[in-house]
């Protein structure tokens, strides 16, 4: 099975495409009567109960292989398992059957994330935990398993999880290494440069392209073309940004890291993780490193899966996402790279937890027979 999701702000347009669909067919709800809008009236009823969501709405589409059929009856028992698994069998949900698609058959559930009692169901890490349902539920009514479509790598690891991380693709490591002299031509430019022409005379003297944005006849944005690859400010950092060039800029002494500060940036144009999760994750680093200042950033990552694993904390799985590695692979070959390779650093770091716990339970049992 391929599971899709989304949250959203309201429900009215996704009732609206699921049950008016031609050819869909009404599989279950609970407690609902009336049209859509009369649904809608009550989804939202309850989900005011809770002032702090933001977006009430899940939005969950549940994909066959092609060519698999599922009866109405076993599509009932699935998705009611499948929410249950997910923590919403407390809940609102409408489950609805698309027979668009012959050879592609696929069920939608829309269920609010605001319990009966007003209390709402923790999302955090709810894609991976998805994935990892649904795997499950493919065993349980035997149906064909689809890899998931963030899982790009091989099914098995090396043994040595530790050290043997799954590597980014080769085009990546070229890019990053790209960034890295880019970062420096960028500061030795700075050095002598007093405003943004002079910055950019400079880097094209020593071949890079500049490229400012324009919006309404009013530069926004910055752009660099260096070796035969494009870089956006913001991709080597908040203090490449233009606003955080300005900072530099206008303020000779002031480091990149001070003008990273500095660069009027809105926290919220990063990709759907709170700035808690970005501060979490550098607690998290300076908390690893402090046991070992020799660690590369990728075991670095690898030990902070280990915390999260081992401490079932989900936030520290979440911060994660911050990692320089995930980002980089996020900006250049999107977010199902980007999470396969995270998945793979969470599934090393488990599998070397229950290795360590094996081998924990064997020393005890031969205490115990000495």
């Amino acid at each position: 099975m391929i599971i899709n999701q989304f949250k959203g702000r309201a429900f009215s347009r996704s009732l609206a495409y699921v049950i008016h669909k031609p050819g869909a067919r009404f599989l279950g709800c609970n407690v609902f009567y009336g049209d859509v809008e009369d649904i809608n009236k009550q989804l939202q009823t309850v989900a005011r109960r809770s002032a702090k969501v933001q977006r009430p709405m899940m939005h969950f589409a549940i994909s066959l292989a092609p060519g698999e059929r599922l009866k109405d009856h076993q599509w009932r028992s699935l998705g009611n398992d499948y929410l249950e698994c997910m923590g919403y069998d407390q809940n609102q949900y409408v489950l609805v059957k698309h027979t668009d698609t012959p050879n592609h058959e696929h069920v939608h559930i829309i269920v609010n994330r605001v319990r009966w009692s007003g209390t709402t169901v923790n999302d955090s890490w709810d894609y991976y935990r998805s994935q990892q349902v649904v795997r499950e539920l493919e065993e349980q009514y035997r149906l064909l398993s689809v890899r998931a479509s963030w899982d790009p790598f091989t099914e098995r690891l090396p043994q040595d999880e530790a050290l043997q991380l799954p590597d980014l693709p080769t085009r990546i490591q070229r890019r990053m290494g790209l960034q890295d002299q880019l970062r420096s031509e960028v500061n030795q430019a700075l050095a002598t440069s007093s405003d943004v022409g002079g910055l950019i005379a400079q880097l094209e003297a020593r071949t890079v392209q500049v490229k400012l944005t324009h919006r309404q006849q009013k530069a926004v944005g910055i752009a660099f073309d260096f070796e035969g690859e494009h870089f956006t400010g913001r991709q080597l950092g908040k203090g490449y940004s233009l606003p955080g060039l300005l900072a530099a800029l206008e303020k000779p002494g002031l480091s990149l890291n001070e003008a990273d500060k500095e660069a009027k940036v809105d926290d919220a144009q990063l990709p759907n993780e709170p700035p808690f999760y970005r501060r979490y994750y550098l607690e998290l680093v300076e908390q690893v490193r402090g046991r070992g200042a020799n660690r590369t950033q990728r075991q670095v990552d690898f030990q902070i899966a280990a915390i999260a694993v081992m401490s079932k904390k989900p936030d520290a799985a979440r911060a994660l996402v911050y990692s320089p590695d995930v980002q980089r692979l996020k900006q250049e070959q999107g977010e199902a790279v980007a999470m396969g390779y995270l998945r793979k650093l969470m599934q090393a770091a488990q599998r070397q937890l229950m290795e360590m716990q094996q081998q924990r339970r064997e020393r005890q049992a031969e205490l115990e027979r000495d």
